[in-house]
């Protein structure tokens, strides 16, 4: 009698054991594709969004920073859709010659974008930031799978590493509770 007890006790643990890492598991699942959600929408949170503004430096043309969506769309007098001119151009622009404008990335419903080309675009995703000038090739042909990047699991959008772990865990669980299962019988 106390051996059944004992079993049924065991079976009633490792139940509820096996249920509560399948939670934990799917808990962590969700909340990596929910974090890929919020990540995914990023610039806008709060009615906020990150530009590249114009100094009057050629040096250092563009600093990052974030302003209320307000002060991009068209209304104020000295609004950042204002600060209009093409995008910073070494061979065009100097301290004599200023005259580049702000890079705005689209807003729905606040701003279609400004200076958001592939140059301007550059520039954003470089921190606002002049792309370096293209250097020689190295002479020492890079490793890894051609066509694919080697950075491609440290993109900061790419999720990938979290769903691969995530999927690992829950396999992880799912031979716990056949391995206690076998146990049990």
């Amino acid at each position: 009698m106390k051996e059944k007890v004992f079993t049924i006790m065991r079976t009633t643990i490792a139940t509820r054991l096996s249920f509560a890492a399948i939670s934990v598991m799917l808990s962590l699942l969700f909340g990596t594709l929910m974090a890929g959600t919020v990540m995914a929408q990023g610039n806008n949170s709060e009615g906020k969004t990150t530009i590249c503004h114009a100094t009057n430096s050629a040096k250092n043309p563009y600093v990052m920073i974030t302003v209320s969506n307000s002060a991009i769309n068209g209304e104020k007098k000295n609004d950042h859709s204002h600060h209009t001119g093409p995008v910073f151009n070494p061979d065009v622009h100097d301290q004599q010659n200023r005259g580049w404008g702000d890079i705005i990335p689209p807003v729905e419903g606040v701003n279609p974008g400004q200076n958001w080309d592939a140059e301007g675009q550059a520039v954003y995703n470089n921190d606002c930031a002049l792309a370096a000038p293209p250097s020689t090739p190295p002479s020492t042909p890079p490793t890894g799978t051609p066509g694919v990047p080697n950075t491609a699991l440290n993109a900061p959008d790419n999720h990938t590493p979290l769903l691969l772990l995530a999927f690992l865990a829950l396999l992880s669980a799912g031979a716990l509770m056949a391995r206690w299962s076998v146990r049990l019988r």
